[in-house]
């Protein structure tokens, strides 16, 4: 069997959700080639799927070591961004984010990252700036929407928030997050009527979402639903 065989194999039992074997796959082939930059990368993802951040972290590093082409360096450095945030480290993330960008300036998804860590840290002004630049290369980009109007939340604008979150939902009709974000924003205006609605929303496609559970019994003791 070829490294590339190896490497396919992985690949459908990835697919399959069949992550350990896959892992198995990809380790035996870059045991039969330590330069295999295809192997090294898709083992990155798939011990990112199993929730193994560290290991994935380790050989996005890897990978990066083998000088590949910049479209494969923006993928390896996004996707080490990624594993970075699921570890709250959010600094390194940003620093993940911020390398894709130097290589591809047009990069939508790492400006939208970016911009939602930004906005973690307390940053709101480069997370507004970073999502602004996301939509200006894509108008329709709910997630960008989404985390600009967290990022207006945060410095109290909340009109613009609701504009926002208001322009998520339009492009992405079952977005929970924003629901839940449009109510929050609602209910620190008084709009609690509005609010209520969000939230029953929200509950609608997460029902285990316990911030929306508990936002709701907070609504409910300034608003009282008619069918109640």
């Amino acid at each position: 069997m070829t490294v590339n065989d190896m490497i396919w194999k992985g690949i459908e039992l990835g697919e399959k959700k069949d992550y350990d074997n896959a892992i198995v796959e990809f380790t035996k082939a870059i045991q039969t080639d330590k330069k295999s930059l295809d192997a090294l990368f898709n083992r990155g993802l798939t011990y990112y799927l199993q929730g193994k951040y560290d290991e994935s972290i380790s050989d996005y590093t890897e990978a990066l070591k083998l000088d590949p082409v910049p479209e494969k360096v923006c993928d390896i450095y996004y996707n080490r961004g990624l594993a970075f945030s699921a570890k709250r480290d959010l600094r390194r993330a940003i620093e993940n984010f911020t390398n894709v960008l130097k290589i591809n300036p047009e990069h939508v998804d790492a400006y939208t990252s970016r911009g939602d860590y930004y906005a973690e840290i307390g940053n709101s002004d480069l997370a507004i700036e970073d999502c602004t630049k996301a939509l200006k290369i894509n108008e329709n980009n709910a997630n960008a929407y989404n985390n600009r109007g967290t990022a207006y939340s945060e410095i109290g604008e909340q009109t613009l928030a609701i504009e926002d979150f208001s322009m998520a939902i339009n492009f992405k009709q079952d977005f929970a997050e924003a629901y839940y974000n449009r109510g929050l924003s609602f209910a620190k205006t008084n709009i609690f009527e509005k609010a209520y609605s969000d939230i029953e929303q929200t509950l609608e496609y997460g029902p285990n979402n316990e911030y929306a559970k508990k936002l709701k019994e907070e609504i409910l003791k300034y608003f009282k639903p008619k069918n109640q």
